[in-house]
């Protein structure tokens, strides 16, 4: 009988502090308009795909969403001060949404009276 073998991966951080380390020595040498996640990754050694799969764990999740504000923080200062479309671009990545949204569905009945009424009251 043919079992399916578990592909088991080492951790890239087995422990919290030292991701801690890793990004804060980036978020240190990198000038506030510079950092983004890619440059991120590619400092700590580790695709998005990783960096969102560690996002996820329990002890992981904090530091990592935090280094993301930081960084989504920069291009929301980046765009009040210079509003350049790359800014909104990337913010959009933060998933922030340049348009309104307009909830078209209506409930309810349309009372034919009350608005005759309000018709000829405004006449």
């Amino acid at each position: 009988m043919d079992e399916k073998r578990r592909v088991w991966k080492p951790r890239k951080w087995n422990d919290p502090e030292e991701l801690v380390h890793l990004i804060n020595d980036y978020l240190e040498r990198t000038p506030f308009e510079e950092i983004t996640v890619t440059w991120l990754c590619l400092e700590i050694w580790a695709s998005k795909q990783l960096l969102i799969d560690y996002e996820s764990r329990e002890w992981f999740s904090e530091i990592i969403g935090e280094a993301k504000m930081i960084i989504e923080n920069s291009y929301e200062l980046s765009l009040r001060k210079n509003w350049r479309t790359w800014d909104i671009f990337a913010l959009k990545n933060f998933w922030w949404k340049d348009k309104s949204e307009v909830d078209s569905n209506v409930k309810g009945e349309l009372n034919i009276a009350t608005l005759l009424w309000q018709i000829q009251d405004k006449n």
